[in-house]
């Protein structure tokens, strides 16, 4: 504290001490130096904080006893030489001179604004000081000349140009609202754009681009009287004729199936119906899962071109590769076809002719392997049909 107490005192004498209002002022610069000076220190200790600012605080009530004290023995001094003054006899009159008028100036500057106190009263707490916020002072640091803060502050006034901070606001509102029209003009010329580009004016003739067609005309030769004989549809299982021969159907079961070593099978349900999930591990002839032909169906194909349908689709949302080839012994073989299963139900169709009149005496084999890509995924098998030539 011997720091702070020196540096009060050398900003009171450096300062207009006589004036309450600047004895104030280093008092709060004290407090925030010593604030300044804790946290420098890295002191947050509650109470020697507090013990720090209560002695601060002492400090300054001392130093203010001290100077109101310095300020009434002024006042006293100067009452009493006015009343020696007074009672002493008039001096003899003196011719007036140019410097009469300084010596009174100077007489009447060494009247202080200072109000009298007696000394023997109590004096209270100038409440102006505890006025100014708890602020604390830094040790060596000296509180700022009182007598050059109004000139600073007039002169700081007088450099104020507010013609200049308008004409700078009013710039940034017209760059503010310049900014606003380009956006504002920019989002409709881009509307304006697509409402032409996407012919959303065009009339509905002059969006149709397409080559006009003829107006349907009905004619004689386009009705004989007589019925024709529905075509025999391919649709994902449904529509065959009475013609096609059902070697598999997974509203049976596994009816009918063979697995390879590597190979599995599963009855499954889906939203298109039972089906069976086939699953090959390797892309060999033990993955393989072959699907019985009786030998009656054989028979029926000797000699002819027959058309083989196999219903089936992936069992995942990705496609998968697969491969469908035939075995009917004495009959012949098909060569090995390759499909892709996509997760919608479709009908995988193999045309086949076997020109050998043999009948076979065994039954035949449809082969699927789902394994030929080497990514392992399943299929879900639904039916197998046989249509045979005539």
């Amino acid at each position: 504290m011997s720091g702070l107490e020196t540096a009060i005192r050398n900003a009171l004498e450096k300062s207009d001490r006589s004036s309450a209002e600047v004895r104030a002022r280093i008092y709060q610069s004290s407090r925030q130096a010593l604030e300044a000076g804790l946290r420098k220190q890295g002191i947050e200790d509650p109470e020697v904080v507090a013990q720090q600012r209560q002695r601060l605080e002492t400090l300054i009530h001392a130093i203010e006893g001290e100077e109101r004290n310095r300020l009434l023995s002024v006042v006293e001094d100067h009452v009493r030489r006015e009343a020696a003054r007074a009672a002493a006899p008039p001096p003899p009159p003196v011719r007036p001179s140019v410097s009469a008028p300084t010596r009174q100036v100077e007489n009447d500057e060494d009247v202080l604004p200072v109000e009298a106190e007696v000394r023997g009263e109590p004096r209270e707490p100038d409440t102006s000081i505890d006025d100014m916020g708890d602020f604390r002072a830094e040790r060596g640091v000296m509180a700022p000349d009182a007598r050059s803060a109004p000139v600073a502050a007039d002169a700081a006034s007088l450099a104020f140009k507010p013609e200049r901070a308008a004409k700078a606001r009013r710039k940034k509102g017209l760059v503010a609202r310049l900014f606003i029209y380009f956006t504002l003009f920019a989002f409709l010329g881009f509307c304006a754009w697509w409402v032409y580009s996407s012919g959303l004016l065009l009339s509905s003739a002059e969006r149709d681009t397409s080559v006009p067609n003829p107006p349907p005309q009905v004619q004689s030769e386009d009705f004989t009287g007589a019925e024709t004989a529905p075509q025999p549809s391919l649709e994902a299982g449904r529509g065959f004729s009475e013609a096609w021969e059902e070697v598999f159907n997974a509203e049976q079961g596994n009816a009918g199936l063979q697995t390879g070593s590597l190979s599995a099978v599963e009855p499954i349900f889906t939203p298109a119906g039972k089906a069976v999930r086939l699953t090959s591990r390797v892309a060999e002839s033990d993955g393989n899962v072959s699907i019985t032909v009786p030998t009656e169906v054989l028979r029926e194909m000797a000699g002819k071109s027959s058309t083989i349908s196999v219903t089936l689709q992936s069992s995942s949302d990705r496609q998968t590769q697969l491969s469908i080839s035939c075995d009917f012994g004495s009959l012949g073989n098909c060569a090995r076809h390759r499909f892709t299963a996509t997760p919608e139900r479709a009908d995988m169709l193999i045309n086949v002719t076997f020109d050998r009149t043999i009948a076979p005496n065994a039954p035949g084999r449809i082969i699927i392997n789902s394994d030929i890509d080497g990514n392992g995924r399943p299929v879900n098998l639904y039916s197998a049909r046989i249509l045979p030539g005539e």
